[in-house]
């Protein structure tokens, strides 16, 4: 966190869908290097993506969270 001048901060509009989406690109094509050095290595890795509510989690084992 940083402070800005009072100037500054009367001209600053910020757009937080675009810097969401930008951090959002860069992380995916950080994943994507990855994933090549990984094959080009022949290194592999089992990996379960869920699309949930992280809420629910209803595609995931109750075992495998619960402690």
């Amino acid at each position: 966190m940083f402070r800005m001048t009072p100037i500054k901060v009367k001209s600053f509009e910020s757009n937080v869908l675009k810097e969401f989406a930008d951090i959002l690109d860069k992380n995916i094509e950080k994943m994507n290097d990855f994933a090549k050095i990984c094959n080009k290595n022949g290194i592999s890795s089992k990996v379960n993506i869920f699309n949930n509510n992280a809420a629910d989690l209803f595609d995931i084992a109750y075992s495998s969270y619960a402690r």
